[in-house]
């Protein structure tokens, strides 16, 4: 995310906002209600365009690729789901090409989402930035720029609030939320205990979860009410309900499925562990009583057009 697009920008918030919204007790609201265009400037040599349902192919190939550069894992979104979503208006996908190669060097994702509650606010509509991707071979040129600048010119007016995941921390843009990752690993067990973990361990996913997720996400402070249950799923073990959210990771060189858990106590995390889908759960912070977890690494969520004077350290709970 390059300094050009974020320096001078009325939608970013700033220090000295926040710190004035937390001073006055202000609650959360948009930074930019006006018709707030940049001044777009493509690459010369490349195509930027809209991508639809036949493009998932080359999504999945990309981001396959050079969405994670990562040597414990890679991402592995299935070209249906990536279909589905585009089909269905939840995702709106930017692409960036080469002009003459016809290979693709970048790619933006808004996920449409549904009443965004952010302490007592909500909003109808909100967006979140994904899967941002430059080929490393063609970053530094503005493509990256580009890419959000198209993103921000072609959101409704006015702009609603947007959500971005940054790993790792920086200091530039106050966050929303911040907080590590903490890592669990499927215990490592023979096949006849793992067989007899199975028996006594019941895992159930639950098909209509709706009114079971909204008594989870009582309390928190960023949450979406109305799920689509595409990329989120409830379970049901023994010891309570445990909800994770597939990132659609999977782990090198076991291709592990990655999820992150948003709800579950320490009990049903060590049972859900053992025999659910997941072999590998990352948690936005440690898991008292849960045993097995291992720092990762840094993590922040930060608002786009959107002042909050709050830092809050769950992992949103949003029902993608």
């Amino acid at each position: 995310m390059t300094d050009s697009f974020w320096s001078d920008n009325p939608c970013v918030p700033g220090w000295t906002n926040r710190f004035g919204s937390w001073w006055n007790e202000e609650p959360p609201k948009l930074l930019c209600t006006t018709n707030h265009k940049f001044p777009v400037l493509p690459v010369k040599g490349y195509t930027l365009f809209r991508a639809n349902e036949s493009h998932a192919p080359l999504l999945h190939s990309f981001w396959y690729q050079y969405f994670v550069q990562s040597k414990v894992c890679h991402c592995d979104v299935p070209v249906d789901h990536i279909q589905n979503q585009i089909r269905d208006g939840i995702w709106e996908v930017y692409m960036v090409q080469h002009t003459l190669t016809k290979g693709i060097v970048g790619s933006i994702v808004r996920r449409w989402i549904s009443k965004l509650h952010i302490q007592n606010t909500i909003w109808e509509r909100a967006g979140i930035v994904d899967y941002f991707c430059v080929h490393p071979e063609f970053q530094k040129k503005g493509i990256g720029r580009w890419l959000l600048t198209t993103l921000h010119n072609q959101s409704p007016v006015p702009m609603p609030p947007h959500l971005i995941l940054w790993e790792g921390f920086q200091i530039k843009v106050p966050p929303i939320v911040r907080n590590s990752y903490y890592v669990k690993h499927r215990p490592k067990l023979y096949p006849i205990a793992l067989s007899m973990a199975k028996q006594n361990i019941s895992c159930q996913k639950i098909t209509n979860p709706t009114n079971l997720w909204k008594e989870c996400v009582k309390g928190n402070d960023i949450w979406m009410e109305n799920g689509t249950f595409r990329e989120v799923s409830v379970y049901r073990v023994p010891a309570g309900v445990v909800v994770v959210w597939n990132t659609f990771h999977k782990s090198i060189p076991g291709g592990e499925e990655i999820g992150i858990v948003l709800f579950g106590n320490a009990i049903a995390l060590d049972q859900f562990s053992t025999v659910g889908p997941f072999g590998v759960l990352l948690s936005a912070g440690y898991p008292e009583g849960s045993q097995g977890w291992t720092h990762d690494s840094s993590f922040q969520f930060v608002g786009y057009n959107l002042s909050a004077n709050f830092c809050s350290s769950k992992f949103p709970a949003l029902c993608l």
